[in-house]
């Protein structure tokens, strides 16, 4: 399918999104990353590894947590989780820390305690492999 989707557009739309999570209004934010996700699967086809499409699955998951929906939260990051790491393999990165730790604090919320304490010991490895010696704010930030 030919569109007129352009990388600046789901840019745009991720924003919007973004804006209304910030303002805590997640109904608007869900149809703006419900659209990201639409236009990403037309101009890069559906399942690509691709940075919106990692960075949309992480905010989906962290407007579904702001929703109280852990499930489906679950679910965005850990596809965004495994994006990521398409993007990046054999490479540990800010991003899969990051979406680690928001998933141990849904993980949490939803009473699947040793599912957590798994993602913040992932998350703060890495956290500790990128900034080795160094306490850095992101490791004293995990949840």
């Amino acid at each position: 399918m030919i569109t007129n989707v352009t990388p600046d557009i789901i840019a745009v739309i991720l924003s919007l999104g973004n804006l209304e999570y910030e303002q805590n209004q997640y109904t608007s934010a869900e149809v703006y990353y419900n659209k990201a996700v639409k236009f990403i699967h037309e101009l890069y086809g559906k399942g690509a590894a691709v940075l919106p499409a990692a960075y949309t699955l992480y905010n989906q998951g962290l407007n579904y947590h702001g929703m109280k929906q852990y499930h489906t939260a679950d679910r965005c990051f850990t596809d965004a989780i495994v994006v990521f790491r398409k993007l990046s393999p054999g490479d540990d990165t800010v991003q899969i820390a990051h979406a680690l730790n928001r998933q141990g604090i849904n993980y949490r919320l939803m009473k699947q305690n040793s599912n957590a304490d798994q993602c913040f010991t992932e998350a703060v490895d890495i956290y500790r492999k990128l900034s080795p010696g160094d306490d850095t704010e992101e490791i004293a930030n995990t949840e």
